[in-house]
């Protein structure tokens, strides 16, 4: 696990695509142009934290830290995790996860938040953030 570097690009946006594709986000029209553009505005973004698995990646997390809206105090939140279903079950989510905490803590976030919200397996998922260490915290609602 490392952070991410502009060479690694293609690579996240050939992950994320996958991420896509196995996810419930298939009803959204997919603009990898912009996709590409994210990640390397993420990247290069100091709040932002950007950390990959494997050589090559097969892992990817994004997250920001920021100041909450009603205080100077900071928060950090993931904006994607994805592990290719082949390499499931191996450490890469866990060291990135934890680098994830790691890096937001060095940031200033007092609280380090993580969600599931593309569908893909949230059981197992739910279950691995409470092995993690993380508190389920509310509940979303969607209308479609």
């Amino acid at each position: 696990m490392r952070p991410a570097v502009i060479v690694d690009v293609p690579q996240i946006l050939l992950l994320l695509t996958r991420m896509y594709e196995e996810s419930r986000w298939t009803r959204f029209e997919l603009d990898t142009n912009k996709m590409a553009k994210f990640i390397i505005d993420m990247i290069i973004n100091p709040a932002a934290i950007v950390l990959v698995a494997g050589e090559p990646p097969h892992g990817v997390l994004i997250g920001l830290v920021q100041e909450l809206w009603f205080s100077q105090d900071k928060t950090a939140f993931e904006v994607t995790f994805y592990v290719s279903p082949e390499k499931r079950g191996s450490r890469a989510a866990v060291k990135l996860l934890q680098g994830y905490k790691e890096a937001a803590i060095e940031r200033g976030a007092k609280e380090v938040k993580i969600s599931e919200e593309a569908g893909i397996a949230p059981e197992q998922v739910e279950q691995f953030y409470a092995h993690m260490g993380f508190t389920k915290l509310g509940t979303a609602f969607l209308m479609e």
